[in-house]
């Protein structure tokens, strides 16, 4: 869905926790490395304290489908709850893309 700015910045200024999942969208690769890189995110969340609920919902909305990469997936969520997702068809500027 796209997350018009305001309500985004509405749902940041709100305190507590919030897990956020930002990742690369698909890639093309065949189901078995799909599948592994779900339990490599799973793992990773886990680690990192992420409450088991915000795990469990952030994965089910992980898409396969959408633009292929260069493109990327938000997820915001709270207390197992989805608060926003959404993709976007521009590469991200993470630390290898600064302008």
């Amino acid at each position: 869905m796209a997350q018009p700015m305001a309500e985004l910045a509405d749902l940041l200024t709100r305190l507590g926790t919030w897990t956020t999942l930002y990742i690369d969208g698909p890639d093309g690769s065949p189901a078995p490395e799909r599948d592994a890189r779900r339990t490599s995110i799973r793992d990773r969340m886990l680690r990192a304290g992420t409450p088991e609920p915000d795990v469990e919902v952030a994965l089910e909305l992980l898409t396969d489908d959408g633009p292929p990469a260069p493109s990327s997936q938000t997820i915001l969520v709270r207390d197992g709850t989805v608060r926003s997702s959404w993709t976007s068809s521009t590469p991200g500027r993470g630390s290898g893309r600064r302008s």
